[in-house]
């Protein structure tokens, strides 16, 4: 593979790209550089997933896209909840699949973009980025990269041809920590000194997790809030939100709460709520409210969809968007719809739902909405077709299944840590901390792979992305 042609739409993502794949594959011992276990000194020592030690390169041009629909798509998504089921507490519960309660909670509160922790799943597809989800709350992944940083850069130093380059790093975390205490500064009660409780479950070298997390909290917390501190459990038995509307771990007030686990799941819902009426009350930070999560809910795809459609029609008196607005709906969100709609219209003409799927099998993907690292993903290309009319058929009434239409991911050139350069398939994961641009990472598989659900649960190499630099001659950390 490493004799193959390195396609010039490499350059698309920056020229440094372009300028650092045509020094790997002219060069054999980049090439072959892999990370050696003893080199990395943190909890990633023994991280379960492969990843590779060159990384994809951004232009300035490629980050501004990102950091304009980061800054956008939170707006739009508040924007067109409200409009679209404004006075309609019953139609939010049953389209977004969720409670009325939430409905009302939200009718009173505006989310403020500053608070929230989000990942953006996509493609590039022919050139454009499409938005196949979003990953609200503090449990979003994919920031463990950030912690092999320092013995990629080291490696990248080695090298003349990538001394020269000047990339640029984001640290996820950090921007995580920093706007956590942001948030908490501007919590408008008294006593707020910084106490960030982070509940996760106990996973492969938790102790040391737990200390590198630690560290970094200390290095970041401002002067304002020097007395806090970073408290890790694994468990809720021992928080509670008390009558004067605060919250306590062991009779200490906190003033952030992560829910930094899959086991958020498994906390009991009356410990939610009882945080989220805390953060009402503006007593505490709290990213994996109901408030902030309910932008990863994925039905808000197909109802974005929906809000475009109906603001085109001359006769809406509903929903109101600006131009804006619907470039960024129709531009990088794919066409998307809950599977339960009977009638739908694609591309200009109307269909039954389930004949358009069957008829056009392979334009198309079908998703359940709460699920994750690729599971209940059906994509038609690679679907057999009795597989695909059996989910369609079994499905077709479910409230939760969505469709979307498939992009094809465009070929890239990586550097495969087994294979060399080779061309390949790429989610990018997309960091908007606070409502910002905030670094991204990549899971990728070679572009002839059959398995087309790309995810690091299955198989998928991961990839730093970094950014091209002010002009100097030194690596930007």
């Amino acid at each position: 593979m490493n004799n193959s042609p390195i396609s010039a739409h490499n350059a698309f993502y920056s020229k440094k790209y372009q300028q650092l794949l045509e020094s790997l594959r002219n060069n054999d011992m980049m090439r072959n550089e892999a990370l050696q276990t003893g080199s990395i000194d943190n909890f990633m020592s023994d991280y379960q997933y492969p990843y590779g030690c060159w990384p994809i390169i951004l232009s300035k041009p490629r980050v501004a896209e990102f950091t304009r629909f980061n800054k956008m798509l939170p707006v739009l998504m508040h924007k067109v909840i409200r409009s679209y089921f404004k006075d309609d507490p019953q139609g939010f519960a049953d389209y977004l699949n969720t409670s009325s309660f939430l409905y009302h909670m939200m009718a009173k509160l505006d989310v403020d973009s500053r608070d929230l922790f989000l990942r953006h799943d996509m493609v590039f597809s022919n050139n454009e980025f499409k938005l196949l989800e979003v990953n609200a709350g503090s449990n979003i992944g994919g920031w463990q990269m950030d912690w092999v940083i320092p013995a990629l850069q080291k490696i990248w130093q080695g090298y003349p041809e990538t001394q020269s380059l000047n990339l640029r790093t984001r640290n996820v975390v950090r921007e995580i920590f920093e706007k956590a205490c942001q948030s908490m500064m501007r919590l408008p009660r008294s006593g707020v000194v910084g106490n960030l409780l982070l509940i996760t479950s106990t996973v492969p070298n938790y102790q040391r997790m737990e200390q590198d997390l630690t560290e970094l909290y200390e290095q970041i917390k401002p002067s304002a809030l020097a007395k806090g501190k970073l408290i890790w459990i694994n468990n809720t038995n021992d928080i509670e939100v008390r009558a004067d509307g605060l919250a306590y771990y062991k009779d200490q007030v906190m003033d952030a709460v992560f829910l930094n686990s899959d086991m958020a799941r498994d906390i009991p819902q009356h410990k939610i709520m009882n945080l989220a009426k805390s953060y009402v009350a503006g007593n505490l930070v709290f990213p994996d409210s109901p408030f902030h999560n309910i932008l990863g809910n994925k039905h808000l795809l197909a109802l974005l969809h929906l809000a475009a459609q109906q603001a085109k029609d001359p006769a809406n008196n509903k929903i109101s968007l600006t131009d804006e607005e619907l470039q960024l709906i129709e531009r990088h969100i794919p066409w998307t719809v809950k599977l339960n709609t009977p009638v739908v219209t694609w591309q200009g003409e109307s269909h039954a739902l389930p004949e358009l799927l069957k008829s056009h099998q392979s334009q198309f993907v079908i998703k359940k909405s709460l699920s994750m690292q690729g599971l209940d993903v059906l994509i038609g290309k690679t679907t057999s077709k009795a597989l695909w009319h059996k989910a369609i058929d079994e499905h077709c009434h479910d409230n939760d299944w969505l469709v979307q239409q498939y992009c094809e991911p465009d070929p890239v050139t990586t550097c495969h840590p087994d294979y060399g350069l080779a061309e390949s398939s790429l989610i990018w994961g997309v960091f908007d901390i606070g409502g910002d641009y905030s670094g991204a990472f990549i899971r990728s598989v070679l572009a002839d792979t059959q398995q087309r659900v790309i995810n690091s649960a299955n198989g998928a190499v991961e990839f730093l992305v970094v950014e091209e630099g002010e002009k100097t001659h030194k690596l930007v950390i």
